[in-house]
């Protein structure tokens, strides 16, 4: 996958963004556990914390809805348009709502 810019550094999107905008536009519902923050457990670097934490305000802008809050270069990519029209509703989880199947976090 290419790299993207965030912050004025180019990073190479996490297998866990990957997964995704792999699944966006597969799924009709996505829950995103364990996306947002900035506290690591693995021993990432600043460098990794601040890709991470690029990597949240995007997921959150399409959980939101908001793709306009993306910050395109130049513009937003054919690809991207394509991807909204067909991404699954994104809802995020975390550690404060219980999840249980069959119900809906608050």
């Amino acid at each position: 996958m290419e790299v993207f810019r965030a912050r004025g550094r180019l990073f190479e999107p996490s297998t866990g963004f990957q997964a995704l905008l792999t699944f966006l536009p597969l799924c009709r519902n996505l829950d995103l556990f364990g996306f947002g923050g900035n506290a690591t457990e693995d021993g990432l670097t600043e460098l990794d914390i601040q890709q991470a934490e690029a990597e949240h305000q995007v997921e959150e802008a399409i959980s939101n809805g908001a793709w306009g809050k993306i910050s395109w270069s130049p513009r937003m990519p054919d690809e991207a348009k394509w991807m909204r029209v067909r991404a699954a509703k994104v809802r995020s989880v975390d550690g404060r709502h219980a999840w249980v199947e069959g119900n809906s976090a608050v």
